[in-house]
């Protein structure tokens, strides 16, 4: 069971990883990048469900811990990418933006 979590954990953290990796693609690859991504947390998550579901006891609440722990990674692994799709693309948008008086 352990050796299973481990996996689930080393999976999850190479996820984040290429999730905060936002390197110099085309829009549309980082498009398939970012759904790539997430397909990957999403069959991680749907494994550890199902863990979860077939254990009882102290192996269940391990496996529980090891969703909860994903479903934390994957939401700050998302506010990451988030915050850097929020940062304007040119240079000239972010000039705009700082010398609007109109922009708070």
């Amino acid at each position: 069971m352990t050796s299973r979590l481990q996996i689930a954990g080393v999976t999850l953290a190479a996820a984040v990883a290429l999730f905060s990796a936002s390197g110099s693609a085309s829009a549309p690859q980082q498009r398939e990048d970012m759904m790539a991504r997430m397909a990957s947390f999403d069959a991680r998550i749907e494994m550890l469900t199902a863990e979860m579901n077939s254990f009882t006891g102290e192996m269940r609440i391990d496996a529980m811990a090891a969703l909860l722990n994903a479903l934390v990674e994957e939401r700050q692994a998302m506010r990451s990418a988030m915050t850097g799709m929020r940062q304007p693309m040119h240079p000239q948008m972010q000039m705009h933006h700082q010398t609007d008086p109109a922009t708070p």
